[in-house]
C-alpha cells in the first residue's frame, strides 16, 4: 500500500504530537508528586525526632513542646515560630531561619546552628550545651539564663544579645565573635570574650 508523501508527513506530525502530549503529561503527573511530596514531608504528622524536614515553612506556626531530636531542619524557616520547650538535641539547624522564634526553655543541646539566623530569637533558659553556633546570627537575642557550657560561638553575630545569667565554662568558645558592644573577641576567647590584641 502506497501512502502518499503528504500523508506520511501528516501521520508523522500526528504521531510526534502524541508521543509529546504524553510526555508532557507524565512530567507535570511527575512534578505534582514531588511538589505533594515535600508538602507531606513538611505536614504535622512528620514532626518527629530525625524526621527530615530541610526546607519546610513553619514559620509562625506552634511547635511547643515538640520532639524533633536529630531532625533536620536545615535552611528551615521557623521565622516568628513558638518552639517552647521543644526537644532539638542534635537537631541540624544549619542556615535555619529563626528571626523572633521563641526557644525558651528549648533544649538544643549539640544541636547544629551554623550560620543560623537568631536576630531577636528568644533563648531564655534554653540548653545549648555543646551546639555549633559558628557563624550564626543572634543579634539582638535574648539568652537570659541560657545553658551555653562548651558551645561554639566563633565568629557568631551577638551584638546587642542579652545574656543575663547565662551559663558558661572553660569550653564556651567565642573566638572571633562579635561581641554585644561590637567588639571582635580575640583568639582563644574561652568562657568570656577577650579584647584583641
Amino acid at each position: 500500500m502506497t501512502i502518499h508523501r503528504s500523508r506520511r508527513t501528516s501521520l508523522r506530525r500526528t504521531l510526534a504530537a502524541a508521543a509529546l502530549t504524553a510526555v508532557t503529561a507524565a512530567t507535570l503527573t511527575a512534578l505534582s508528586a514531588g511538589a505533594a511530596g515535600a508538602a507531606d514531608r513538611c505536614g504535622n504528622e512528620n514532626l518527629l525526632p530525625g524526621a527530615d524536614l530541610h526546607g519546610c515553612n513553619f514559620s509562625s506556626r506552634n511547635l511547643t513542646d515538640k520532639d524533633l531530636h536529630g531532625a533536620d531542619l536545615e535552611y528551615a524557616d521557623l521565622s516568628s515560630a513558638t518552639l517552647r520547650s521543644a526537644n532539638l538535641t542534635g537537631a541540624n539547624l544549619k542556615g535555619a531561619h529563626l528571626p523572633s522564634a521563641n526557644l525558651s526553655w528549648a533544649n538544643l543541646e549539640k544541636a547544629n546552628l551554623w550560620e543560623a539566623r537568631l536576630v531577636d530569637a528568644t533563648l531564655n533558659y534554653a540548653v545549648l550545651r555543646a551546639a555549633e553556633l559558628h557563624l550564626a546570627n543572634l543579634q539582638g537575642a535574648k539568652l537570659i539564663e541560657a545553658h551555653v557550657e562548651g558551645a561554639g560561638f566563633n565568629k557568631a553575630n551577638l551584638t546587642d544579645a542579652r545574656i543575663g545569667g547565662w551559663y558558661t565554662n572553660d569550653f564556651t568558645n567565642f573566638d572571633g565573635a562579635t561581641w554585644l558592644d561590637g567588639r571582635t573577641c580575640g583568639i582563644l576567647s574561652l568562657g568570656e570574650c577577650y579584647k584583641n590584641t
